[in-house]
């Protein structure tokens, strides 16, 4: 009989992680046995349960998935993670191919692929890159201006909220972290958009990845001192 694959779920919101277990539980070869909502507990979870694979995704409280993800590989170095995520960038594909992960998923993919994806850990070789929802985003964050313009240009309250909305943090969130309005964030976020060219979470993820401003993701060889 081919053995059961148990997996770690994380996810910090219910339905999904709800969705994700009823998307597996048909499975005979796949059997969930944990579930985390932030960070931290994800990995206090991998240690203590040692899955053999860990879905996870990147935007999460306490600890994303660029923090936790080198942890993970530490307490539970048997585990394959897998990254299931909104953002469709090449980017974000390569930075976890660096840190080791097995394959990066969209959330819009079918359940299929997501079963596919964990019973390919079988395999002695990481699927990575997992077909064109690795490759095929050519254009997507870190390109053009984003890439090009130093985080120099930026205020210290500027850098804050752009690495507070790169962690997946939504306005409200980072107002009530940084003790300022709704409005004044959306001012900030004005002023990203002017200055760097930055539209959204996963401009910003990828901007501070590349300028080295999420600890441990730095991709670029010359970063602000």
């Amino acid at each position: 009989m081919s053995k059961k694959h148990s997996v770690l779920l994380i996810d910090d919101h219910q339905l999904v992680l709800r969705g994700l277990r009823d998307s597996l539980a048909e499975q005979r070869r796949i059997e969930v046995i944990g579930e985390a909502r932030d960070g931290i507990s994800a990995v206090e979870m991998a240690r203590e349960l040692q899955p053999d694979v860990i879905v996870m995704d990147i935007s999460m409280p306490k600890k994303t998935a660029f923090e936790a993800v080198p942890e993970l590989r530490k307490v539970a170095p048997e585990a394959r993670i897998v990254i299931m995520t909104m953002y469709e960038s090449d980017h974000f594909a390569h930075e976890f191919d660096l840190l080791g992960v097995w394959a990066y998923l969209l959330k819009s993919a079918s359940p299929q692929e997501l079963i596919d994806a964990i019973l390919s850990t079988e395999r002695i070789e990481s699927t990575f890159p997992h077909g064109e929802r690795c490759s095929a985003w050519s254009n997507g964050p870190g390109d053009g201006k984003v890439r090009g313009a130093s985080p120099a240009v930026l205020s210290p309250r500027e850098r804050e909220v752009l690495v507070s909305v790169a962690k997946g943090q939504s306005t409200k969130q980072v107002a009530a972290d940084l003790h300022i309005s709704d409005r004044t964030v959306e001012t900030y976020r004005a002023r990203l958009s002017s200055k760097l060219g930055l539209h959204g979470p996963a401009d910003c993820a990828s901007y501070a990845i590349t300028w080295g401003m999420i600890e441990g993701t730095s991709t670029e060889s010359t970063k602000e001192s």
